[in-house]
């Protein structure tokens, strides 16, 4: 058992954390906070905390181009990277509603070497740090994205989609694929390795912001599919990709099925 003195002196005195408490103490992690809880030691902000204890002591594995080809997928739709003054931290970031986007985000982190934070606060999040990932992701030039994505395109798509592209299903029998993004460049680079994996999408400007990628896959002179055509090529495209979401729900209203992240 560890008295209150010991653990605001390891806590407060030499600044250690729960988990190096634990360590050093040979107690478990969860022995540790329950002390601390029952004696009512205060704890640090979070701020002061990563800035003290970091998650992560390893740093990414660069040699992994499937999974961080995935991750650039994730990390190009609505991940984000960024630098914390506030506590030196570089900053790998999801912010989701699905639990299993967020899951497969933070498994593919953790397959690449990183230590994560993942919890849940009205959303998902998943944190890494990691400075040698924060600068080899800033100074990816599109260029060298295309490169190093051509040979894993499904992995890059995966993520890239899971970000940011629903797939819905009208009544009237009308199957349509969106995904969603500010950069035109980016989006003429996805139009490009989707074309590869053969399939055909168009990029529209949308309020002078957002540039949809969408499947022509309409009736008649929309696009010329033929009854079913349209349904077979969404099919095709969720099992070529794969997407780690693939349930629906039909929209109050809207008289459709969205394949939601």
């Amino acid at each position: 058992m560890l008295g209150m003195k010991e653990l605001e002196k390891l806590y407060w005195g030499r600044k250690l954390g729960t988990r190096q408490i634990a360590k050093e103490k040979k107690r478990s992690y969860s022995g540790v906070k329950y002390w601390m809880r029952k004696y009512g030691v205060k704890r640090r902000d979070r701020a002061v905390a990563l800035k003290l204890t970091p998650w992560s002591q390893k740093d990414v594995n660069l040699q992994q181009p499937p999974r961080l080809a995935y991750i650039l997928g994730v990390l190009k739709g609505d991940g984000s990277v960024w630098y914390n003054p506030a506590n030196q931290g570089y900053i790998i970031r999801l912010k989701t509603s699905s639990y299993f986007f967020a899951y497969s985000f933070a498994s593919a982190l953790k397959q690449v070497g990183l230590n994560l934070s993942f919890r849940f606060k009205k959303y998902w999040h998943v944190d890494a740090r990691s400075k040698t990932f924060y600068k080899w992701f800033k100074k990816l030039s599109l260029e060298e994205l295309k490169s190093y994505t051509i040979n894993f395109k499904s992995d890059f798509i995966r993520g890239f989609y899971e970000s940011g592209g629903p797939m819905w299903h009208d009544k009237d029998g009308s199957y349509h694929l969106w995904m969603w993004n500010k950069n035109l460049e980016l989006q003429s680079l996805v139009k490009d390795l989707l074309k590869e994996l053969g399939f055909n999408f168009r990029i529209y400007k949308h309020k002078e912001v957002y540039y949809p990628l969408f499947s022509p896959t309409g009736r008649g002179g929309g696009g010329g599919w033929r009854s079913g055509e349209k349904k077979e090529a969404c099919r095709k495209f969720m099992n070529i990709i794969n997407p780690c979401i693939k349930s629906h729900h039909r929209l109050r209203g809207l008289g459709r099925l969205w394949w939601r992240n």
